[in-house]
């Protein structure tokens, strides 16, 4: 059976990181070759460059300091390029340049140094070959963009590189005035800065010679392959340890599968506790009590769909965030001791959602100790009970209305029996009056009108206490029941926006939400619309102020009473005599000859129905304000959203 290479070479204890190691020992031979080849390159580069300065600094100073001269004194001497044939003769520096590059080419018989002057402009009589590729690259290169040099490395037919540098040679103005005139030259627009020719300097790479100076980094090599290769040995040895280490990592591997599944049976039971957190109907914050302000550090579904904030809004935060102004400080302080205390605390809480409502929670705290007796986490838990408040106070409510009706069941009963008591003796007086004025002669006017007023006042009396024993017996408890102020006021100014005394007046409503009231709304609605009328019949007789005519029905709470007030901005009960007399009997009332606006059944109304009290006065900013004060305990009158 054969086996595969790779189970070979891992019985043999060869990996891949070992076979990676050997290919970079065979590759570093190639590597060390490049890098001597790129050192060759660069001091091949540095010569030539040198040898070019050389060159460029000999045929300046010819140029400046010879024909220049030369030609600047009008002297004897001929510059020339046939300087050869003629007395005196001196050379060009085209001719110098050419001249250098032939001896240099004749003298370096093995070719290490080329140097050459060529243009693709040279003198008719010149026999002179064509330029190469890489002349021709290297004189566009320098007439377009103005590069200091160019160079380009080329293998040579034999093997070898040779590297070549090229150095524009740039017209002077000795240069110009010379091939502008000379009769040879093909070109006779030349100016000063323009590319005439190059040097071209070429320099033979030899790598042989640079190999002989490396003899230490081969002997370094022989080194490093021959300890790779003891390392090599070394792994070998040691493969059947390491084998036996993976028959113990094997065994180990096992165990670690077991324990993964206890730690599978582990999650799922966390994951189940979790899931019932979560999904319970009751919220569930828990808090840190070791990170500054104890925040928050989970919340469950529950706990935002009470509150109305997103887990990430609370994460991080303390929770009295839900805290607000109906909070009382006293449930607040009973949390804190718990805390405190590390202990566990049930409170009844008035907190706040997101949006602002309040909602009564019962909130329950408690640490939570790991097995060591440590603090880990405080844990609370909610749940809305403003519906069980809400019950709670309907209850008291309907006790209260209960045991109200039984006093008055009561008052009903002795003011029914005295007036009973009353009636009979008042029923003889009126008959007694009745013979008396009866008796009195015709003759005796005054008698008789004396005596007929006697009977009609006491008839008076014997009627209002009839009603009074009306009212007592069968209608003492109709009409009480409990309301939301601010709706209620709302259908009252409904009502009055059909009065048609109302037309081009606006009735508002100005009440805080959640005000609820006991009270008797039948008389309570008969004296509030009686007080809007009024306010549309009186009080724009002199005319509409500017911004229009306006009632306002404003509710409110104070400390022991409810206030209800009709506000009208028009001319207003500024006369203090009528101010005064309401606060009088409603005989000096009538007494005053002032009008009668029906305010005086109202206010009996408001003081025998309801128990309250009717006020009017001015209203600041004009206009007149009529007020009914209600009485109210606090199962009577509660805010509650």
């Amino acid at each position: 059976m054969n086996t595969p290479p790779t189970a070979r070479l891992k019985a043999l204890g060869i990996s891949l990181p070992l076979l990676l190691f050997a290919a970079a020992i065979i590759g570093l031979p190639f590597v060390v070759y490049h890098t001597i080849t790129a050192h060759a390159q660069s001091e091949a580069l540095r010569e030539a460059r040198a040898f070019s300065s050389v060159i460029s600094i000999v045929r300046s100073y010819y140029a400046n300091n010879v024909s220049g001269r030369i030609q600047r004194a009008n002297g004897l001497a001929i510059l020339t390029e046939r300087y050869h044939n003629l007395q005196g003769g001196v050379p060009i520096p085209a001719t110098l340049s050419i001249e250098l590059g032939e001896a240099i080419r004749e003298r370096l018989t093995d070719s290490t140094f080329l140097f050459s002057f060529v243009s693709d402009a040279p003198f008719l009589n010149r026999d002179r070959p064509r330029l190469d590729g890489f002349q021709s690259d290297a004189l566009r290169a320098f007439r377009r963009g103005g590069e200091p040099e160019f160079w380009r490395l080329e293998s040579e037919a034999t093997g070898g590189s040779r590297l070549r540098l090229a150095i524009p040679v740039v017209m002077e103005e000795p240069c110009v005035a010379c091939h502008n005139t000379h009769p040879d030259s093909p070109v006779r627009t030349w100016k000063t800065g323009d590319v005439r020719g190059i040097q071209d300097v070429s320099v033979g790479l030899r790598v042989g010679g640079q190999a002989q100076d490396s003899i230490e980094l081969g002997l370094y090599l022989i080194f490093f392959v021959g300890s790779g290769l003891w390392s090599l040995r070394d792994y070998q040895r040691r493969g059947a340890s390491l084998r036996v280490a993976n028959d113990a990592l094997e065994q180990s591997r096992t165990e670690l599968q077991s324990n993964a599944q206890t730690l599978q049976e582990i999650i799922a039971d966390l994951r189940t506790k979790s899931t019932v957190i979560e999904k319970a109907p009751f919220g569930i914050a828990i808090s840190n009590p070791y990170l500054p302000d104890m925040p928050l550090m989970y919340v469950n579904e529950a706990f935002t769909h009470q509150t109305g904030y997103r887990a990430d809004e609370v994460i991080g935060r303390n929770c009295r965030f839900l805290q607000g102004a109906g909070t009382s400080p006293e449930a607040v302080d009973a949390i804190r001791e718990a805390i405190a205390s590390r202990a566990t605390r049930e409170v009844e809480i008035l907190n706040y959602r997101r949006d602002g409502q309040p909602f009564w929670n019962r909130f329950l705290i408690f640490p939570s100790f790991d097995e060591q007796g440590r603090l880990l986490h405080f844990v609370g838990c909610q749940t809305d009970i403003t519906e069980l408040k809400r019950a709670e106070l309907a209850r008291k409510r309907l006790s209260g209305e209960l045991q109200m009706a039984d006093q008055l069941a009561v008052i009903r009963q002795s003011a029914s029996r005295s007036v009973q008591d009353i009636q009979a003796p008042l029923g003889q007086a009126i008959s007694n009056a009745h013979e008396l004025e009866q008796a009195l002669t015709a003759s005796d006017g005054q008698g008789r009108a004396l005596a007929q007023s006697l009977r009609d006042a006491l008839a008076q009396v014997s009627r209002r206490l009839s009603r009074f024993d009306q009212f007592t017996t069968g209608t003492a408890t109709s009409g009480w029941r409990t309301i939301d102020l601010a709706t209620w006021l709302t259908q009252i100014a409904a009502r009055a926006r059909d009065l048609p005394t109302s037309r081009g007046c606006l009735i508002s409503v100005a009440c805080p939400a959640g005000i609820m009231l006991h009270t008797n709304t039948d008389t309570l609605e008969r004296v509030l619309m009686h007080l809007i009328d009024n306010a549309l019949s009186h009080a724009f007789t002199q005319g509409l102020p500017r911004d229009g005519a306006r009632v306002m029905l404003r509710g409110g709470l104070g400390e022991q009473t409810a206030h209800l007030s009709v506000i009208d901005n028009g001319n207003g009960l500024r006369d203090p005599v009528i101010l005064r007399a309401l606060g009088q009997s409603e005989a000096a009332w009538r007494s005053s000859g002032l009008p009668d606006l029906g305010l005086f059944a109202d206010r009996r109304r408001v003081e025998e129905q309801l128990g309250g009290q009717l006020t009017i006065q001015p209203a600041p900013g004009g206009g007149t304000e009529c007020s009914v004060l209600l009485p109210c305990r606090n199962s009577d009158l509660t805010p509650v959203s």
